[in-house]
């Protein structure tokens, strides 16, 4: 359970490092929790329908998997589906945030964010 904590709070902070630093948005994201990620889209103006929001609710998502205990019975299998599967939204989130920098200022927080 420690390692799988561990691995969530690693991962939480992977996800804020990698939006925040880049500093595309005006006000920074400030957790994982779906409260969290909403009320980061709607203060930074991000349309409802953004794939980088979509992106950080899936990554969010498996994260939690990762700290359910109630799924000890399957760990060795599902961890290592769920790892591989994290490592992929992770590159797929800094891609995203890649594309987005390389946008002319003004349409950062207009463009499908």
């Amino acid at each position: 359970m420690r390692r799988r904590f561990r691995d969530r709070v690693w991962l939480e902070r992977t996800v804020l490092r990698s939006v925040n630093s880049r500093k595309l948005h005006e006000r920074p994201l400030v957790g994982l929790s779906r409260q969290a990620i909403e009320h980061w889209r709607a203060e930074n103006g991000i349309s409802t329908e953004s794939q980088l929001v979509d992106r950080i609710v899936e990554i969010s998502r498996s994260g939690e998997l990762l700290i359910d205990s109630s799924r000890d019975v399957f760990l060795d299998d599902q961890d290592n589906e769920i790892t591989e599967s994290l490592r992929i939204q992770l590159q797929g989130l800094e891609s995203e945030l890649q594309g987005m920098a390389r946008l002319p200022l003004g349409d950062v927080g207009t463009a499908d964010v």
